[in-house]
């Protein structure tokens, strides 16, 4: 759908929260010339392959790219998530791919038990490891982040 579409498209909104729907989405957005926001939402097994979208895709357009991630509240989780992601995406969108960049967003969006809100990281934690891990964009001050919390009862 993406050839027929990609010269008119403004706007793109990826659900790759899963591994098995990740690798069904196109690793390279290139053809959307007129893509001006794009945004991921992923989970923890699948930040690896927003990375490679980032990686092999240049959009000249793009102003604004928002990353979503859904995770279990520990800090604990987001130090387990794979390091090597994280150099690509800083180079990938501090790089000439991206030359109209404004705006990289990070947000953190935890699902707990009630019993588990003190365990979720601050945001001003949150944004420093963001600026430790994409220090590029961090320079260019592009980046923005926000933490959300959503209490369940049970796990469905």
């Amino acid at each position: 759908m993406l050839p027929m579409i990609s010269k008119s498209l403004s706007s793109m909104h990826i659900e790759m929260e899963d591994p098995i729907s990740a690798k069904y989405f196109p690793t390279d957005l290139t053809p959307a010339v007129s893509l001006r926001v794009l945004s991921l939402t992923v989970g923890f097994a699948t930040l690896v392959e927003a990375t490679k979208i980032l990686s092999r895709t240049s959009l000249l357009e793009l102003i604004e790219v928002r990353i979503t991630l859904a995770l279990s509240p520990t800090e604990d989780e987001l130090d387990r998530m794979d390091k090597d992601c994280y150099p690509p995406i800083d180079q990938a969108l501090s790089s000439r791919q991206y030359p109209a960049l404004q705006k990289i967003a990070f947000d953190l969006i935890y699902y707990v038990r009630r019993s588990e809100v003190m365990d979720v990281i601050s945001e001003g934690s949150w944004r420093s490891q963001l600026s430790s891990r994409f220090p590029a964009l961090h320079a260019r001050e592009q980046l923005v982040s926000s933490v959300s919390v959503n209490v369940v009862d049970e796990w469905e």
